[in-house]
């Protein structure tokens, strides 16, 4: 019965230790998350969106005779005169802000690297295409922008060869042209907020052919600004509680853990007695796959190990074992002539604290 007992109680802690975990894990998430929900004071979510075209212009030639070509194309060097690139911008915020003040302008930079290494920048120079506009809202969720400049592609060629024949060097370049964003705004509660955003195309200058890239800072995702209140005295001994219950949550969690490995590789009294046999009488127990049929001799069932190797002491035979691990129970057989002597190790049978 104590042994039932046993088994009882590890299954009583067991289910305490989850209970203990579960409520610690709840309770440490609704304290952190009201502490966290107090601090908002005010948010504001928004939207960007951006793009830029554009259009390749060839200077006369004998064998394109299109006043463009179109964007995505492959464009020769030689014959680009100039590119019309039209930048796009939008931001949609989830409410009117009180006030929203746009700064934008377009420029170029030509940028010389290492014809060996093309993350090493040697040489840039920037070029305004467009001096710094602004643009005011009031009372809005929306703005949206278009700004359309001419980049003279050959105009930028040039710059770049007179710096490389100068020098000497192995070198390569690229253009860059691009729209710069800054937004400033002020909403409801919250403190006067700023970000900024870019838009650009880039194209090689030392091809003989080559395609323009297009690239921005903006994404779809929605971007939320935010404003938490300053923690006093009673909302951080909430937080702190929480903290610790969650530590607590941790502990007990390591606990729980601690005691399902232990018990999990622990054996039981009956695995430990049958062990103890097994190494102890290794040379005169046979494991048998079946068992020998008793049905023509006569049977001695005996209560104690210690007797069936009195037993196998006078007739000096093995004696055979077979468990069946899934019942834990194991016999041991000894057979001499007609006569038989069986054991049977039952671990329902056993008491540990009675051995």
């Amino acid at each position: 019965m104590k042994k039932t007992n046993k088994k009882i109680s590890n299954k009583v802690v067991y289910a305490i230790l989850v209970t203990i975990v579960f409520i610690l894990g709840v309770l440490a998430q609704i304290v952190l998350n009201t502490s966290m929900n107090n601090d908002v004071v005010a948010s504001l979510e928004y939207i960007e969106d951006a793009s830029v075209g554009y259009r390749v212009y060839y200077s006369e030639n004998p064998f394109y005779t299109e006043p463009y070509i179109e964007e995505g194309k492959t464009y020769i060097q030689e014959y680009v005169d100039k590119i019309t690139a039209g930048f796009s911008y939008e931001v949609n915020y989830t409410d009117d802000i009180k006030r929203g003040d746009y700064e934008y302008y377009v420029q170029a930079k030509l940028i010389a690297y290492n014809s060996e290494d093309p993350s090493e920048d040697l040489w840039t120079k920037e070029y305004k295409l467009t001096d710094l506009e602004s643009v005011s809202v009031k009372d809005d969720s929306n703005y949206r922008l278009f700004k359309s400049v001419d980049v003279d592609y050959q105009f930028y060629r040039r710059e770049f060869l007179n710096y490389k024949n100068s020098l000497g060097v192995n070198v390569n370049a690229k253009l860059v042209v691009e729209m710069v964003i800054n937004n400033h705004g002020s909403y409801p509660n919250l403190d006067d907020f700023k970000y900024g955003s870019w838009v650009k195309l880039e194209m090689p200058l030392d091809d003989a052919t080559f395609k323009i890239k297009t690239n921005s800072s903006v994404n779809q995702d929605t971007h939320k600004i935010v404003k938490f209140n300053e923690t006093d005295h009673e909302e951080l001994y909430i937080r702190v509680i929480g903290i610790l219950l969650l530590i607590l949550c941790g502990f007990a969690g390591f606990v729980l853990v601690l005691f399902i490995v232990i018990n999990k590789n622990k054996l039981s009294y009956y695995e430990r007695v049958l062990r103890k046999i097994l190494i102890t009488h290794d040379r005169i127990i046979v494991n048998v796959e079946k068992l020998p049929v008793l049905d023509n001799v006569s049977v001695v069932e005996v209560t104690d190990f210690d007797e069936l190797l009195d037993a196998q002491g006078e007739v000096r035979l093995p004696i055979n074992f077979k468990e069946d691990k899934k019942r834990k129970i194991a016999k041991f057989i000894l057979i001499s002539d007609n006569l038989a002597w069986v054991y049977t190790l039952r671990e329902g049978d056993l008491n540990e604290d009675t051995k």
